[in-house]
């Protein structure tokens, strides 16, 4: 059991790794944009939504590795999941969800500048409560 869960959580930071990566790599490409030539907008238009996509890659791995290292922990008291920094954590990553979620329908004319630098601040909440959950 112990080693599945460290697989699970080798995974977990894998998919923060991703995740939190491609939201860098997106303000950087989005902090290029009004400077770029208008022929080549769409081509990084394009790449923006490439680096999307395997942002929306690490979250999910993020929420499905995170929801079953704790169904595991918590069966097998491995985890304490009773921790207000770990309820704290999971109302962050439902925010990051929503925020994700509500990106292509409500939230569609959100400055992308905007978005990034929300989901960033989400992104960096998540990892101050995971941190301090574990002490």
């Amino acid at each position: 059991m112990i080693f599945l869960l460290k697989a699970l959580f080798f995974l977990h930071i894998l998919s923060l790794i991703v995740g939190a990566g491609a939201n860098v790599i997106m303000g950087l490409v989005l902090a290029r944009m009004p400077v770029t030539p208008a022929a080549q907008k769409p081509a990084l238009m394009g790449l923006a939504k490439s680096i999307g996509q395997y942002g929306l890659w690490g979250l999910g791995g993020l929420v499905a590795t995170g929801l079953i290292m704790a169904g595991i922990g918590g069966a097998t008291g491995l985890i304490y999941l009773h921790s207000w920094w770990f309820v704290l954590k999971l109302v962050f990553v439902a925010l990051l969800v929503l925020l994700n979620v509500l990106r292509f329908n409500l939230l569609k004319n959100m400055a992308p500048k905007r978005f990034v630098l929300t989901a960033r601040w989400l992104i960096v909440a998540i990892l101050v409560c995971s941190i301090a959950s574990f002490h």
